[in-house]
């Protein structure tokens, strides 16, 4: 299987002011576009590739990375000085970095509180914004706890 590395265009825009809308514009749009990302697996890297040599910085902070799939942005809240060094940390540090990085940002987000709770829709709304809904990502996260054990 090949890790996810969705990479949004949309966050691109806003982290490069739009400065590559014009000459790239399956890279950079003002507004999420599901028909930018293209079909999944290794694709995605050749795009996250082409993406990476208009601005690196931005590009990593505009993508999903690990596990728990943080974006780049949450880089300082993980403990990370740069995207860049966040990325590596998804790449060579393994699960337990990870789940290190996911900890501390979840933390920094202030989810610990909704977690012990069981408010699921409200660590929904936190990790993945307002659409968590259309997505049943409360109702997964329901799930996943109960499956796992919890009450």
């Amino acid at each position: 299987m090949v890790a996810p590395v969705p990479f949004e265009s949309y966050e691109f825009h806003k982290r490069t002011g739009g400065a590559f809308d014009r000459g790239s514009p399956n890279l950079s749009t003002p507004s999420w576009d599901q028909h930018t990302y293209g079909v999944a697996g290794a694709h995605q890297y050749d795009r996250l590739a082409q993406a990476i040599s208009l601005n690196e910085e931005a590009v990593l902070q505009s993508t999903s990375w690990g596990l728990f799939q943080l974006m780049g942005w949450h880089a300082a809240e993980c403990g990370c000085e740069t995207a860049v060094a966040f990325v590596e940390g998804m790449v060579d540090g393994g699960e337990i970095e990870h789940l290190r990085s996911a900890v501390a940002w979840m933390n920094a987000a202030g989810l610990l509180p909704y977690l012990k709770r069981g408010s699921w829709a409200e660590v929904a709304r936190r990790y993945n914004g307002a659409g968590y809904a259309k997505n049943h990502y409360d109702t997964k996260l329901a799930a996943a706890f109960k499956a796992a054990g919890g009450r």
